[in-house]
């Protein structure tokens, strides 16, 4: 639980309060505060604003519903940690935590009611049950001696991410993601070499290798009578290097790929850092006929 131990609690229902009152009662809470309306609540919070560190809130309630409170509260400089409980969809729930969390409000999480103490364990215990069963791992950083003898014995493996068309529940496409199957570590995540790639400028090597591998899955794909399409993540860096246009099309022609099955995806925060040559890249490869995406879209200023 860290170091939280003054509460306030904002349901419409007075049921509620009263459960969630006796659960940080033996949670050992030195401080638990209620209202049924968010408009007292907000005073409350106001004459208690050193004892409340923790806001339980409710969504839907009369007089202010929670995501007003939100912004309410971040005009009071609250700078506690927030959970959001409601039953409504959770779509919206977890539109609501992103809303709190671009007003720099810490929120622990979101829970559908009806509230049940182990729905609410799971949220307050996370993190000790964690340090208590599991050892956080560390990314392993590799030299680039190991990096070159990974890529000559051919370590680097494509993995496929499909796409999905929710409507027709067919898969339309795959978003290519690699990962370093190392002969004594096991399958790694791209967090453990990309960063010594980017800096030892072998980005464009990476790609090249497994747009390679790549083609050739597309292609025995079609022979098994799956036609989709490919989308490859590529950076910042690797779209400023003029040749690429021409150097990737003569690749994927080679194989006999359309190039309007290729699709190239960079991070939004890629997207921002554009210049004259990153924009001519861009638009040849668009000229050509291959497609160009944003990765991660809302994660950054969209």
């Amino acid at each position: 639980m860290g170091n939280l131990k003054g509460v306030l609690i904002v349901d419409d229902d007075p049921i509620q309060i009263i459960m969630l009152k006796e659960y940080f009662k033996d949670l050992n809470f030195s401080h638990i505060f209620g209202s049924n309306n968010p408009k007292d609540a907000l005073e409350l919070f106001k004459s208690n604003i050193d004892r409340i560190d923790l806001i339980v809130s409710d969504l839907m309630m009369p007089f202010m519903d929670g995501i007003e409170m939100v912004r309410k509260l971040k005009e009071r400089n609250f700078s506690g940690k927030m959970l959001f409980m409601s039953s409504i969809d959770q779509s919206i729930l977890d539109s609501t935590k992103k809303l709190a969390c671009l007003h720099d409000i810490d929120v622990i999480g979101t829970c559908q009611k009806p509230i049940f103490k182990e729905k609410l364990d799971a949220l307050f215990f996370k993190k000790q049950k964690e340090k208590q069963e599991h050892k956080i791992k560390k990314a392993e950083f590799f030299t680039v001696d190991e990096i070159l003898v990974a890529f000559e014995e051919k370590q680097f493996i494509p993995h496929y991410q499909p796409k999905v068309d929710v409507a027709t529940r067919k898969i339309v496409g795959a978003e290519m993601l690699v990962r370093w199957h190392h002969p004594l570590k096991g399958c790694l995540e791209p967090s453990n070499f990309l960063p010594v790639l980017e800096q030892s400028k072998l980005m464009g090597a990476l790609t090249n290798h497994l747009l390679i591998k790549a083609l050739h899955d597309m292609q025995a794909w079609r022979k098994a009578g799956i036609d989709i399409g490919l989308a490859i993540n590529v950076t910042a860096g690797e779209i400023t290097s003029l040749d690429f246009p021409d150097r990737i099309s003569k690749n994927i022609k080679e194989f006999g790929i359309e190039l309007e099955k290729i699709t190239f995806e960079l991070t939004e925060n890629e997207v921002l850092d554009f210049n004259p040559t990153s924009v001519e890249v861009l638009s040849r490869l668009r000229l050509m006929g291959m497609n160009i995406s944003i990765d991660d879209f809302g994660t950054g200023y969209s």
